[in-house]
């Protein structure tokens, strides 16, 4: 099935990713993963370069083609949804990761990601990957009728990293909420309202 893994930052998302390259890479297949941005690509490409072996893992960016015939393949979303309008056939594709998926809903943007899903053939897997996609279920939902293959929502809203916050300016330079209450008084008394 394909799934949508919707968790926050530090929770695991990218275990599932690698889990299902290196389910496709066993079974001899291929497998393509997706990021928004050409910096995301190429370190997701260190990354399984150095999991899975410099022969098996090539990169596409419009900036760089490396082993473009690799069995795992990292790539911008423009282009793989440009390999798709071409209509190149892609006969032994197992999955696609899409990584930040939520940006589907970008107004300049997002049209790359509902074309690629739409022309992507439904045999193939897909495992969306987002940090903050609210409406999971109806995301899911409208996967499924353009795919015609089922979708699973995977959940998780526990932070494995805590947020912390902190504030910052000029005179202060950066304090925790609290430190501010009590700076911001001092700066108050000495500057007027």
């Amino acid at each position: 099935e394909s799934v949508l893994v919707c968790a926050p930052t530090g929770t695991g998302k990218t275990l599932v990713a690698d889990w299902v390259v290196e389910k496709a890479l066993s079974e001899g297949k291929e497998v393509i993963f997706t990021a928004p941005i050409k910096a995301l690509s190429n370190q997701k490409f260190r990354d399984y370069r150095t999991l899975f072996g410099e022969e098996k893992v090539g990169l596409v960016t419009g900036d760089l083609v490396i082993r473009r015939d690799a069995p795992c393949r990292v790539m911008t979303t423009e282009i793989l949804r440009n390999i798709l309008l071409l209509g190149e056939e892609l006969p032994n594709l197992a999955a696609v990761i899409i990584d930040e998926i939520h940006f589907l809903d970008d107004p300049e943007r997002g049209t790359t990601w509902e074309e690629l899903l739409i022309y992507l053939s439904p045999e193939v897997q897909v495992v969306g990957l987002s940090a903050t996609l609210a409406n999971q279920e109806e995301f899911a939902s409208w996967l499924e009728s353009v795919r015609g293959r089922p979708v699973r929502v995977v959940e998780e809203h526990r932070r494995a990293v805590p947020l912390s916050f902190r504030i910052a300016s000029r005179e202060g330079g950066l304090l925790d909420p609290e430190d501010m209450r009590g700076f911001h008084k001092g700066w108050q008394r000495k500057h007027g309202e």
